[in-house]
């Protein structure tokens, strides 16, 4: 159940998408959401502006976070608004911290072709170091809400196992399809003598790993359920089904990382964020004490 939602804003289109989809997502469940812009000191210092610049710009802030709060209000939901100084990713993921939330709404521009691969260095931060569930999704990104369709992705992993809990509560309170999708990443496999074999077995290991899924849907109330085994490259045949079943959301696994390491998101589900044309959830596996 998520009872605490934090939208960033900078008031921007994408800024506003998500902020919109949030506040759909918390009327329903009841969940408050918090508002947040972080004055960027780091990048006002770097052109020379002034005292003076950054209250200017905290006021833009405040305006902006207000305005997401009547729009919120409007909705019936009860919103937080905060304006914070600092480096936006540190104070994102401080600020969610802090406040124990359950989860980062975020938009993420909308871009076709090679730009389409540049999420912004904020939202990448925090994809890749949030401790909570992170929700992106571009301003023209399709899908509606409540979810009709919820797909995951599943591979066996513990970021993986994580992503399908999420998944099979977001269907069971919204009453969502969901659809569980394993893929054989072929890259993996040599073409040496014997690889045929290393497939077969592959494929029914997924095969295996989405019927235990579905059973596991099913029992925790999930009424229709569907479920895919394919084979290719992961994040493009993750991206494509959720194309093929017209899915409103998105849910995959991450790794749990410190360190250098942590800086990697995990090719995966960093590329399906990227790539998606729906909301992509991203839920990673905590980091070992």
């Amino acid at each position: 159940m998520t009872d605490r939602v934090l939208v960033p804003t900078d008031g921007s289109d994408a800024a506003t998408a998500a902020l919109e989809h949030a506040i759909a997502l918390a009327a329903e469940d009841g969940a408050t959401v918090h508002v947040l812009f972080v004055v960027d000191e780091g990048a006002a210092a770097s052109t020379g502006d002034d005292a003076e610049v950054l209250e200017a710009i905290e006021r833009q802030g405040e305006t902006i976070v207000a305005e997401a709060g009547e729009l919120a209000t409007g909705r019936g939901v009860d919103v937080v608004e905060a304006v914070e100084h600092g480096d936006p990713q540190i104070e994102i993921l401080a600020y969610a911290d802090r406040e124990d939330l359950d989860m980062i709404v975020m938009g993420t521009q909308g871009r076709r072709g090679l730009r389409r691969l540049l999420l912004g260095s904020v939202t990448e931060g925090v994809l890749r170091l949030s401790e909570v569930p992170v929700l992106t999704l571009r301003a023209d990104a399709d899908g509606d809400h409540p979810y009709g369709d919820v797909l995951v992705a599943i591979d066996g992993g513990e970021g993986a196992t994580l992503a399908l809990a999420e998944a099979i509560e977001l269907a069971r309170l919204h009453g969502s399809r969901l659809h569980v999708v394993s893929v054989v990443d072929l890259r993996a496999l040599s073409y040496e003598d014997g690889a045929g074999h290393v497939y077969d077995a592959l494929e029914s290991g997924a095969e295996a790993l989405v019927s235990e899924a579905a059973e596991r849907a099913r029992e925790a109330g999930v009424e229709s359920v569907s479920t895919h085994v394919t084979a290719g490259r992961v994040f493009r045949e993750i991206t494509e089904h959720a194309e093929e079943v017209g899915a409103d959301l998105a849910v995959v696994g991450t790794h749990g990382r410190r360190g250098v390491e942590r800086v990697v998101l995990g090719s995966v589900a960093e590329l399906v964020v990227r790539t998606a044309d729906c909301p992509v959830l991203t839920v990673r596996r905590p980091d070992p004490e």
